[in-house]
């Protein structure tokens, strides 16, 4: 199993900062894991384990083209087969990539994390 975990952006924020643990820890137990963010800031690239294959999706404005197209990309080239979304945005991103490029077998999660 090939994971990975999408957020908005490395900004410092709960979730992200919880995010950040989780692969970083994945990483540390062998697991294959890997982290995709929407676009900056990057305040927590820093904080990411090296083992970890980190992409920005480039996203501009609300809603991109190039962003989806890079995460489909993603997806294909490291076989993820589990992608967890970390908020509604990149839940957004996740479903319209799963329907529109027929990637049945790849399983969506959704965690939402609010105050």
């Amino acid at each position: 199993m090939t994971a990975l975990i999408l957020l908005d952006s490395l900004a410092v924020g709960g979730s992200e900062t919880k995010s950040v643990r989780i692969v970083n820890e994945m990483a540390a137990r062998g697991r294959n894991i890997h982290l995709a963010y929407l676009n900056g800031p990057e305040t927590l690239l820093e904080k990411i384990d090296e083992r970890i294959p980190t992409t920005c999706l480039d996203r501009k404005g609300k809603f991109s083209i190039t962003a989806l197209r890079n995460l489909r990309n993603a997806i294909k080239k490291h076989e993820i087969s589990v992608l967890m979304c970390m908020n509604l945005y990149p839940l957004l991103y996740a479903a319209i990539v799963k329907l529109l490029f027929r990637h049945q077998s790849l399983k969506v999660i959704l965690a939402i994390n609010t105050t």
